[in-house]
């Protein structure tokens, strides 16, 4: 059992609505762990009467050690991000972890790994790996930072799979830890600002890049600890439509403005830049698809200032000469 202490090292983060079998499932992932200087913090997000009965079961036969915090009843709940920040407010942990509640914990040493090296090397952000699979089983591989220690130099990684790393390093990656495999320390974690409660899309990715901006020292662990469950696509409202891709990239694009205007790593901010440049050709090309050649040129001659190239230059062009042919709206 964990210790009895006020002031565990870790407050483990798990919110949950309507889905009290696979929060079940993922509270005993996280109560596996040998670790034992740590609590867990439930925030139910207002999950619908069908449900309740179920999780006052689970919540009856919780350990002390797992607190539970219940958010009025909205339509569709307060979301993932208010969720987290309520935790964290009541975390007495010095280091927080996450953890979604249709995921699972599959390193019952993830957290005693944690604990070791963030003391040794003093850290404040500590990156594991996870594997994920498509919602009919399907693995997804190499989304996250797997795969990362091959890219990098053999002394650094003499003391093993875990070892601190520099910002440009993690930037080596294609792509980026999710929060399932985090530990962050509860000061960092408020000195970025937190989970921003008006994202709806990739609120993981904007806490990362925040949180690399402000930490003093990253550990990388290579360690897969996590399985993530991609959600069915098909359940996500206009998820496979051309409007509900303008709706991410606009999601998108706020974000990355954020960014851009908020970030003072050097190396965040080129990452930051390249992505807007990015996001913006992609838009251009959904409005094209749609035949909004005004909108598709608006967007694209945003793009050329952004990341000018000789390919989207012409790619420009011909935007611009299919909007002057295009009827004015």
């Amino acid at each position: 059992m964990p210790d009895s202490s006020p002031d565990p090292d870790f407050t483990i983060v798990i919110p949950t609505r309507n889905r009290p079998v696979d929060f079940e499932r993922a509270l005993q992932s996280v109560l596996a762990q040998t670790c034992r200087s740590f609590e867990v913090v439930v925030v139910n997000d207002g999950s619908e009467d069908s449900h309740r009965e179920a999780y006052r079961q689970i919540e009856a036969a919780s350990p002390p050690h797992v607190r539970y915090l219940q958010l009025m009843q909205r339509a569709r709940g307060h979301g993932h991000c208010f969720a987290r920040n309520q935790a964290v407010d009541v975390a007495r942990g010095r280091f927080i972890g996450f953890l979604d509640d249709d995921d699972l914990w599959t390193d019952p040493n993830f957290l005693a790994r944690a604990q070791s090296a963030l003391q040794r090397h003093g850290g404040d952000l500590y990156l594991a790996n996870q594997n994920a699979l498509t919602h009919d089983g399907k693995p997804v591989n190499n989304i996250w930072i797997n795969g990362l220690g091959a890219l990098l130099p053999a002394a650094q990684r003499q003391e093993g799979r875990v070892y601190p790393v520099t910002v440009a390093q993690l930037l080596m990656a294609d792509g980026f830890a999710h929060m399932n495999c985090w530990a962050i320390r509860k000061t960092l974690f408020l000195a970025a600002g937190g989970m921003d409660e008006n994202l709806r899309y990739e609120p993981d990715l904007d806490i990362y890049m925040r949180a690399l901006d402000k930490a003093q020292v990253i550990v990388h662990d290579e360690h897969v600890v996590a399985m993530h469950h991609i959600p069915d696509p098909q359940k996500m409202v206009n998820a496979s439509t051309a409007n509900g891709r303008i709706q991410k990239l606009l999601f998108q694009l706020n974000t990355v403005d954020k960014h851009v205007l908020h970030l003072s790593n050097p190396l965040l901010l080129q990452r930051a830049r390249l992505r807007k440049g990015y996001l913006l050709k992609n838009l251009a090309e959904a409005l094209a698809k749609l035949q909004r050649h005004s909108d598709a040129w608006f967007y694209a001659r945003q793009a050329l200032a952004v990341q000018p190239t000789a390919g989207w230059l012409l790619r420009s062009i011909a935007l611009a000469v299919r909007a002057a042919a295009a009827p004015r709206r």
